[in-house]
């Protein structure tokens, strides 16, 4: 579905990633993991047209889609939820969910994808017209998904869903990314939980300093020498546990 081929992306003179190369096939959760200022954000944000590709091609269901501005991705069907969830705290539930049908939607096509992001999301329809900002922060990062997925996405990006949520609702949004992929829904992941993010991706990548460095399933990551001492240490002793 999303190839990736020799991306550089650069702020100026500083290279944020330097010739990337990744894919994400139809149906799949890959994720894209490493530390803070690997350059995932940046990669992502260059698949969705935010920033600039220096050098390198992205192809999107087999069309070039590299230097298209980033409505013009967003029509074509990839959708990007952004790190810190960023929604409209002063405007309501309602209004959010609406804002992400995107413009050319039709009234019965944005009535029936209401009632799927309900199915998903029960407590949004509950707080349908209440302000976002009465939200807590795991009910702001449902609303956020909500909001990607009201624009009919082929591709979700999801950039960093489980930053700064207490650990019960970062087990049921992950327990409900897992619930989107099996109706369907492929889904590139950036994550820093990297226990997790393994543990339910079909395929990963690992980044550091704007480099791939490892790259393989989701288990063979998880089972790195590189991945456990650099980033899971004691904590893959508890899996059994979780």
């Amino acid at each position: 579905m999303l190839d990736v081929r020799g991306l550089q992306v650069a702020y100026g003179q500083v290279i944020a990633v330097h010739e990337l190369n990744m894919h994400v096939e139809e149906g799949e959760i890959v994720a894209l993991i490493g530390p803070n200022g690997a350059g995932k954000t940046s990669t992502m944000m260059a698949v969705s047209g935010l920033v600039p590709a220096r050098t390198g091609e992205i192809f999107f269901l087999g069309e070039k889609i590299t230097g298209r501005a980033c409505h013009r991705i967003y029509r074509h069907g990839i959708v990007q939820v952004p790190e810190g969830r960023l929604i409209f705290q002063e405007l309501s539930v309602k209004d959010n969910l609406l804002l992400g049908a995107g413009p050319g939607a039709n009234s019965s096509q944005t009535a029936e994808d209401l009632e799927s992001v309900f199915d998903h999301f029960p407590t949004l329809r509950e707080r349908f017209l209440e302000q976002a900002d009465t939200l807590s922060g795991g009910q702001m990062q449902m609303l956020a998904i909500a909001r990607g997925l009201m624009g009919r996405p082929k591709l979700l990006m999801l950039d960093e869903p489980s930053l700064g949520l207490a650990p019960k609702v970062v087990n049921e949004v992950f327990r409900m990314i897992t619930r989107l992929n099996e109706k369907g829904m492929t889904i590139l992941l950036v994550e820093q939980n990297v226990n997790k993010a393994l543990r339910i991706c079909k395929h990963a990548y690992l980044m550091e300093a704007g480099r791939i460095v490892e790259t393989g399933t989701g288990t063979e990551l998880f089972n790195s020498e590189l991945i456990v001492k650099s980033y899971l240490g004691s904590t893959k002793s508890l899996q059994k546990k979780e």
